[in-house]
């Protein structure tokens, strides 16, 4: 009974669809939030190690590495490789079918 009163509150709106289709929709969007996580989170983690191996190279070329700027240049790499995975990732839009 309780069933059917949420599902007939669920579709008194203006959609129509029952509440099982809205907890199904809900668990694609995390699927495919979860999937997002997961590949920005591998490319900052390579883009991070990418640059500060650039910066300690460059560094050590000079004749002495700077730790504190490995670090700040590493971590602002990392943070604009993910401030730019928000605009889409291509091995995400591929894994999903978009």
């Amino acid at each position: 009974m309780r069933l059917q009163i949420l599902t007939v509150f669920m579709t008194s709106g203006c959609k129509n669809t029952t509440f099982y289709e809205e907890v199904n929709e809900m668990k694609k969007l995390s699927e495919k939030t979860k999937l997002w996580m997961k590949a920005a989170g591998v490319r900052a983690v390579k883009t991070v190690a990418q640059s500060a191996i650039g910066v300690i190279g460059a560094a050590a070329a000079m004749g002495e590495v700077n730790w504190p700027m490995v670090f700040s240049g590493a971590a602002l790499a990392g943070i604009v490789s993910l401030l730019t995975s928000i605009a889409g990732l291509p091995e995400v839009k591929a894994q999903t079918g978009e």
